[in-house]
């Protein structure tokens, strides 16, 4: 997600014309996994950014067996 905000949403694609970033393949795959991670958890102590981690790491992995 840093990377698509880095980036933005729009970058050049192979011919030069504007294309989605890439990464947003990956956007709804990580939202699930994190809105899954919330309803799983609800003590509060996970570290966000670990979290976020373990959920983008699930995220392409699931999208490599697609």
């Amino acid at each position: 997600m840093a990377q698509i905000a880095a980036d933005g949403v729009l970058v050049p694609g192979s011919a030069g014309a504007p294309v989605a970033h890439p990464a947003l393949r990956f956007l709804a795959q990580l939202d699930a996994a994190l809105s899954a991670h919330e309803r799983a958890t609800d003590t509060g102590d996970a570290d966000p950014l670990t979290v976020m981690r373990d959920a983008a790491r699930r995220a392409v992995e699931e999208s490599r067996r697609v």
